[in-house]
C-alpha cells in the first residue's frame, strides 16, 4: 500500500485491495461504493474506519415487520394461540376458526406479510414467524343502555389495539413446561448454594 504522489491519499488501485476486511466480506461489499471511494480521495488514516462502517451497513439483517390494527376486542386465546408459529401455520389455524377475532387477525397477518416483502427486504414470504402477538386497551365509548320503567344504565363499547410482529427466519423451538421435579431440583440447589456467615 502506498500514497499517491504529492497527496496524502491512497492511490486508486489500492482501494479495492484494502476495502475488503475478509474474503467472505468482499462479496457483500458494493462496487458502486468502491467507485465512490476511489473518486473522492480519502486520507489513508481514515480509510479503514470508513470502509468498515460502510461494510457493516451493507450486511443483511433479518427483516422485521410490526403491524397494528384497532377495532373490537378479539379473545386472548386467539393471539396466544398463534404466537411462535410460522406465518403459514398461523394463517391456516385462523382460517378454520369462525370467530370474529380470528378473521380480523388473519387479515392483519396477510397485510403484514405483504408489507414485509414489499418494504422490508424479506426474500421469501413464507420464511416469517410470529415473534409477538398481543392486544391492549383501545377507545371505550360510553353509550346509554335503556331499562324498563324509564330507567337507563351506562354501557361501554369496547375497542382494542392489536399488534403483531413478524421476524424473518424459522420459528424458535417451544420451551418445555417446568415440571414439579424441576422446581424441586432448583429449590434444593438454592439451599446448597447458601452461604453460612460467621462459620468456621
Amino acid at each position: 500500500m502506498h500514497l499517491a504522489a504529492g497527496t496524502g491519499f491512497l492511490a486508486s488501485e489500492e482501494v479495492l485491495a484494502y476495502a475488503a476486511p475478509a474474503p467472505s466480506a468482499a462479496t457483500c461489499f458494493h462496487r458502486c461504493q468502491l467507485r465512490v471511494l476511489r473518486c473522492s480521495g480519502i486520507a489513508g488514516s481514515t480509510l479503514s474506519h470508513t470502509i468498515q462502517t460502510i461494510w457493516l451497513k451493507t450486511q443483511k439483517k433479518p427483516g422485521k415487520r410490526c403491524q397494528y390494527w384497532r377495532g373490537s376486542l378479539p379473545t386472548q386465546h386467539h393471539w396466544n394461540e398463534i404466537r411462535g408459529m410460522s406465518i403459514d401455520q398461523a394463517i391456516a389455524q385462523l382460517e378454520f376458526n369462525d370467530k370474529k377475532g380470528a378473521k380480523v387477525m388473519k387479515e392483519v397477518l396477510l397485510e403484514a406479510q405483504d408489507l414485509a416483502v414489499r418494504n422490508h427486504h424479506v426474500e421469501y414470504r413464507s420464511n416469517l414467524y410470529i415473534a409477538e402477538s398481543f392486544s391492549n386497551k383501545g377507545t371505550y365509548l360510553k353509550r346509554i343502555r335503556y331499562h324498563a320503567r324509564g330507567r337507563f344504565g351506562i354501557m361501554d363499547k369496547v375497542h382494542c389495539h392489536y399488534f403483531v410482529k413478524l421476524v424473518e427466519g424459522p420459528p424458535p423451538p417451544k420451551e418445555l413446561p417446568i415440571t414439579g421435579f424441576d422446581q424441586a431440583k432448583d429449590y434444593v440447589q438454592q439451599l446448597r448454594n447458601r452461604t453460612i456467615i460467621h462459620s468456621l
